[in-house]
C-alpha cells in the first residue's frame, strides 16, 4: 500500500492542509468568520477546496487568565477540527507521514509563545493518532529552498504560488494538475485573485502546505510519482 502524505501550514486564524492520498489530492482550508468574504468561499468551493469555517477568537482586550483560558480551548477546537478531516480522508491508512513547518524566526515574544502552544496541541493528537514516527518538521528557509523560493523577493507569497502554478509535470507531484485548485491558479481564474493580482488569503497558506509535503517528499527521497 502507497504512502499517505500529508503537508500543515499551521497558523492560529488560516491553517492550509494538504493531503496525497492514492494519488488524488486534497485540499483543506480552515477560516475564521468574518476573515474571507461570500466571493472567496464560493471560489475555493468551485476549486474542490474544504473550507472550514472557525468563530474568531477575540482576547487582546481581556485579562491575561481569561485570554489563556480561552486560547486554550481554542487551540483545542482548531486541533479537533483538523483531526476530524484528516481521519476522514486517511480513514484506517497506517503509512500516513506528516510534515508541520516549523516556527518561523519572525514570531517572537507573546507571538511565538501562543501560536507554539496552539501547535503543540495538534502536535500531541496527531502522534497519539499516527506515532512519533510519522512526524516531520522543517523550518520556513528549508521549505522555501527546495520549493526554489530562497531567494529573497519584494513578494515572498507571490512567488510561492507562481512556482506552484508554473510546475511541469517532471516536478509535479502526482495527481495535482488534475485537482481544480491548481488549475484555478495556473489559469487565474475562479475568483482567487483580486484586481490588482494578488492572490486572496487562504490561498497562499494552501501553496505553502503543498510545498511542506513536497519538501517531506524530496528530503526523504521518497518516490512520489508512483
Amino acid at each position: 500500500m502507497s504512502k499517505t502524505y500529508i503537508g500543515i501550514d499551521f497558523s492560529i486564524n488560516s491553517t492550509g492542509i494538504s493531503i496525497l492520498r492514492n494519488n488524488k489530492f486534497h485540499f483543506i482550508s480552515y477560516a475564521r468568520n468574518g476573515s474571507i468574504n461570500q466571493t472567496m468561499i464560493d471560489s475555493l468551493t468551485q476549486s474542490d477546496v474544504i473550507l472550514n469555517q472557525l468563530e474568531p477568537i477575540k482576547i487582546s482586550k481581556l485579562p491575561y487568565t481569561e485570554s489563556a483560558k480561552l486560547s486554550i480551548i481554542d487551540s483545542i477546537e482548531l486541533s479537533k477540527a483538523i483531526m476530524y478531516n484528516i481521519k476522514e480522508i486517511v480513514k484506517d491508512d497506517t503509512d500516513v507521514k506528516i510534515c508541520i513547518e516549523g516556527f518561523s524566526f519572525g514570531s517572537t515574544g507573546m507571538r511565538l509563545a501562543q501560536i507554539s502552544g496552539y501547535q503543540y496541541i495538534l502536535q500531541q493528537d496527531l502522534l497519539n493518532t499516527f506515532g512519533v514516527e510519522s512526524l516531520y518538521f522543517y523550518v520556513p528557509l528549508t521549505v522555501k529552498s527546495v520549493f526554489g523560493c530562497a531567494k529573497n523577493t519584494d513578494d515572498g507569497k507571490r512567488n510561492m504560488i507562481d512556482q506552484f502554478a508554473n510546475h511541469d509535470e517532471i516536478d509535479m507531484l502526482h495527481g495535482l494538475k488534475n485537482h481544480k485548485f491548481w488549475q484555478a491558479i495556473k489559469n487565474n481564474d475562479n475568483g482567487l485573485m483580486t484586481r490588482t493580482g494578488k492572490f486572496k488569503k487562504p490561498t497562499d497558506d494552501l501553496v505553502d502546505s503543498y510545498a511542506i509535503l513536497k519538501t517531506m517528499i524530496i528530503k526523504n527521497g521518497w518516490d512520489y510519482n508512483r
